[in-house]
C-alpha cells in the first residue's frame, strides 16, 4: 500500500472512530441542574498571579482541593505547582518543580504529589507542606516495559497509587500490593485474583473506596479488597468522586457525572471544543484536564487555560418557570444535611439560605423570599 492510500485508510478509521464515539455520546442526556463558570485563567497562554481570570495558565493538568477550598494546581507547561484561594487569588507555590506531576492529593495540611522525576521514566511521591518541598522524592515502583501515569489518593487507611496494573498502598513507610495480580487486562475479583489495565487517575469517597480510572473503565475497589467495574467509558483524562460516591469524569471535551447508576453530562458538547460559561447543554470545554470536588460539593475542572466550577442545583429563577418558586431539588440519604445557598448573581458571594435534613429524596426546596425573582441563582452544598 502506497503511502498516500495508507494515509486515507488511516484517516477514514480516525473519522469513523470519532463518528462513533460522538453518536454514543449524544445518547447521554444533559444533567438540567448543573452550571458551568470560570474561576480562574484568562483564557491566554501565560504565567501570570493574581486576580481570578486576570490570571494566566499554560496547560493546567492535576488540580486538588483542601478542606478550606484553596485549589492546588500543576500548571504543566509552566513546570509549576499553582495555589488558588477561595476568593479566587492565584500565586505560585513552586516554578520549574524538579518533575512532570500527574496525581495531586491532599494529607491533612499537606500536599502530596506523584509523577515522572526530571525528564526521566522513574516516578516518585513528594510531600509538601505550605512554602517547603519536604525531603526528597519517594521512588515508587518502577514499570519496566509500559511507562503510565501514577494515579494517587490519601484515605484513611494509607496512601494509595496505582503502578504496574497494580494498586499499592503506603503504610508505615511500607509499600504493599493492595489488589491486582499485575496482568494487563480489567478483571474483577479480589485482592491479588483481580487484574487491571493501565489504571492512572485514583479517587476516593468518605467510606474509604477506592475508584480507579482505566484505559475504558472506571473500577471500584472497597476497603477489603474487592474490585468491581462500575462505568465502560472511553478517552477519560481524570476521575474525581464526592464523598457521598458520586463519580465525574472528564473526557475529551466533555464532563460527565454518574450517579445513582445514570451517567448525564454536566458540561460540555461531544465533538466541540470551545470556552462558553453557562447551563450545561450551552457550555463548551476546550481541554477537560483534571477534576476535582471540593467541600463546597462543586466540582472543580482545570481546562486548557482556565480552571472552571461546576455547580450543582444552581439554575436562573427563570429556567425553572415563572410560575414556581426557585427550586432545588435535593437527592442522598435520608438523614443527610444540606445547606442552602443563594446569590443575586454570577459574580456575588454565596450567601447561606436555609440548613435542613432529608426526609425523602429526591427532596425540594423552595425559596419562600423570592417566588418569582428572574435572576438568583442556588446552590445545595453538603453539610458534614
Amino acid at each position: 500500500m502506497n503511502p498516500a492510500m495508507r494515509c486515507h485508510v488511516v484517516f477514514q478509521f480516525l473519522a469513523f472512530f470519532f463518528a462513533a464515539a460522538n453518536a454514543r455520546t449524544q445518547s447521554i442526556p444533559y444533567e438540567t441542574n448543573a452550571y458551568v463558570e470560570s474561576i480562574a485563567g484568562s483564557g491566554f497562554i501565560g504565567h501570570v498571579d493574581g486576580n481570578s481570570t486576570l490570571t494566566m495558565f499554560n496547560y493546567p493538568t492535576a488540580i486538588t482541593a483542601d478542606a478550606e477550598t484553596n485549589l492546588f494546581v500543576w500548571d504543566s507547561n509552566n513546570r509549576a505547582l499553582r495555589r488558588i484561594t477561595a476568593d479566587y487569588r492565584v500565586t505560585t507555590m513552586y516554578s520549574n518543580f524538579p518533575a512532570r506531576l500527574t496525581s495531586l492529593t491532599m494529607d491533612g495540611d499537606e500536599l502530596l504529589a506523584a509523577g515522572f522525576i526530571g525528564t526521566g521514566s522513574d516516578v516518585g511521591m513528594w510531600r509538601i507542606r505550605m512554602g517547603a518541598v519536604v525531603g526528597s522524592p519517594r521512588l515508587l515502583p518502577n514499570e519496566p516495559v509500559e511507562q503510565h501515569a501514577p494515579g494517587l489518593v490519601r484515605t484513611s487507611a494509607g496512601i494509595f497509587f496505582s503502578r504496574n496494573n497494580r494498586i499499592y498502598v503506603l503504610t508505615n513507610n511500607t509499600f504493599e500490593i493492595f489488589v491486582g495480580s499485575g496482568n494487563k487486562e480489567s478483571v474483577d475479583g479480589q485482592g491479588i485474583f483481580c487484574s487491571f489495565n493501565r489504571p492512572t487517575g485514583l479517587a476516593a469517597d468518605s467510606v474509604n473506596n477506592i475508584y480507579v480510572m482505566e484505559a475504558y473503565n472506571v473500577r471500584r475497589v472497597t476497603p477489603q479488597g474487592v474490585v468491581t467495574t462500575v462505568s465502560s467509558v472511553d478517552n477519560m483524562n481524570s476521575l474525581a468522586v464526592s464523598p457521598g460516591g458520586v463519580m465525574c469524569w472528564s473526557t475529551i471535551y466533555l464532563v460527565e457525572r454518574w450517579i445513582s447508576g445514570s451517567r448525564r453530562i454536566i458540561g460540555g458538547k461531544a465533538g466541540q471544543s470551545g470556552f462558553k460559561d453557562g447551563e450545561a447543554p450551552e457550555s463548551l470545554f476546550a481541554v477537560p484536564q483534571g477534576v476535582t470536588f471540593g467541600p463546597d460539593n462543586a466540582l472543580y475542572v482545570a481546562d486548557s487555560q482556565r480552571i472552571r466550577r461546576i455547580v450543582f442545583d444552581t439554575l436562573p429563577a427563570t429556567q425553572l418557570g415563572i410560575e414556581l418558586r426557585p427550586t432545588v431539588t435535593l437527592t442522598g440519604q435520608i438523614g443527610q444535611r444540606f445547606r442552602i445557598e443563594g446569590r443575586a448573581s454570577i459574580s456575588d458571594p454565596w450567601a447561606p439560605l436555609d440548613t435542613l435534613s432529608l426526609t425523602a429524596s429526591p427532596f425540594s426546596w423552595s425559596d419562600p423570599d423570592y417566588p418569582n425573582h428572574p435572576n438568583r441563582y442556588y446552590r445545595s452544598v453538603l453539610v458534614p
